[in-house]
């Protein structure tokens, strides 16, 4: 028998992640320990995934979005069809820390309800942590990561071999400031990455990822509409063109 709805024993060890700030392996193990006792609402059990899946971590600080970023990405995703998860994973919890957000997409169901190790795309909201956290961690063959950066490459200094990742910058600040979403000191940049992301990797429409605004973000709904869509109509890089001739060769 399973247990009542309202008792979660992945929930609680989440909950426990959070406000204790235990690594995300202690948090895979306890995971996996309490897993016959776990309570799902779909009643699938931890397996491994698909080989059609597409997994984005998010990277950003605290009061940044990143988090609310990678539920309309997964909203988004959801719109066109697709099964999604998205969560989070804190370390310190407070404005400004790092904070890290996941996204899966798979056009199969979702059975795999582990953390990303290995994702295809990366989004870095705050280029500053490039310096202090590995960013690039597990990034996969052609992958591709995202910045938002007013910087071009040479001067943005990347820790990661760009010659073997592809890495795009795109000024998502800039747009959220033109759009008053948060302050000049805290601008919100989640949604106007969000445009960018589109442009750059294709895996879901601007319409999908404005719909997912509108039915997602409560505040400067169409502020933050027009700041993704401005971001998507302006992201232009030739890392972009680079990566399809390079899956063109591939192929």
């Amino acid at each position: 028998s399973v247990l009542p709805a309202p008792f979660d024993v992945l929930s609680s060890i989440s909950f426990f992640s959070a406000t204790s700030a235990i690594s995300a392996r202690e948090f895979e193990f306890l995971s996996w320990k309490f897993q016959p006792y776990r309570y799902s609402y779909n009643k699938v059990p931890t397996c491994p995934k698909s080989e059609t899946m597409i997994e984005v971590r998010f990277h950003g600080r605290g009061g940044q979005g990143a988090v609310v970023a990678s539920n309309v990405l997964a909203n988004a995703a959801a719109i066109e069809g697709n099964d999604v998860q998205s969560f989070p994973y804190f370390g310190v919890e407070r404005r400004g820390a790092p904070v890290s957000a996941f996204t899966k997409i798979d056009t199969k169901p979702i059975r795999n309800k582990a953390q990303i190790y290995e994702p295809d795309y990366i989004v870095i909201l705050d280029a500053s942590l490039i310096q202090g956290v590995n960013v690039s961690e597990g990034i996969k063959e052609n992958g591709i990561i995202i910045v938002n950066t007013p910087l071009s490459l040479e001067e943005l200094k990347p820790t990661w071999d760009v010659s073997k990742v592809k890495t795009v910058t795109t000024d998502a600040t800039g747009i959220a400031i033109k759009h008053g979403l948060g302050s000049i000191n805290q601008p919100i940049v989640n949604t106007s990455i969000l445009g960018a992301f589109s442009k750059i990797t294709g895996l879901v429409k601007i319409e999908s990822i404005v719909q997912a605004i509108h039915d997602m973000v409560p505040r400067r709904t169409e502020d933050n509409a027009k700041a993704a869509q401005q971001a998507y109509d302006e992201t232009i890089n030739d890392a972009i063109k680079d990566h399809n001739n390079d899956e063109s060769n591939d192929a």
